[in-house]
């Protein structure tokens, strides 16, 4: 078949092939380094993750935990230490401590004047769900300050139970 070609069209059926065969090469080429530079990317993107994970694993680790439940002064300076985190102002703090045959329950009594109700939120949410203090609210009270419409006056009474054994 080839024998019939002309010379001219030889050249030109090879130069053809062998461009074809070249774009190919290139094409593939370049398939191969867009894959290798995303495997990189990931590689980086998971290495930065570890070292992440790692920092969050050694600060876990350095928290302090004794297993020991807080006595009555560990809860009310936990309480105390939140509200000056969240810059909440008290009008009026009482502490108390019940004890009864199934344990003793710690109770904290306190009245926050002129307080906005997203530092409210994330100080109820640290009490509640905090490492620090995992205390309920026994009850809260909510109402608008006078002083300004943003802003509220919060009567509000947490509580601790420690079960008798555990103290």
């Amino acid at each position: 078949m080839f024998e019939k070609l002309e010379p001219r069209e030889r050249l030109f059926l090879f130069g053809g092939g062998a461009l074809i065969l070249v774009l190919l090469l290139v094409f593939f080429g370049l398939m191969i380094r867009r894959a290798r530079v995303q495997v990189e990317e990931d590689v980086a993107q998971r290495r930065a993750m570890l070292n992440q994970i790692a920092a969050l694993k050694s600060s876990i680790d350095s928290l302090e935990d004794s297993g020991a439940p807080p006595n009555r002064s560990q809860f009310v300076a936990s309480v105390n230490s939140l509200l000056s985190q969240y810059g909440l102002n008290v009008s009026d703090f009482k502490d108390d401590e019940r004890t009864d045959p199934t344990g003793t329950t710690y109770v904290v009594n306190m009245r926050l004047r002129a307080v906005k109700l997203d530092d409210l939120m994330r100080y109820l949410h640290a009490i509640e769900y905090g490492r620090r203090t995992s205390a309920s609210i026994e009850s809260i009270r909510i109402s608008r300050s006078v002083s300004s419409q943003e802003v509220y006056d919060v009567k509000l009474q947490l509580t601790l139970t420690v079960a008798r054994g555990q103290s």
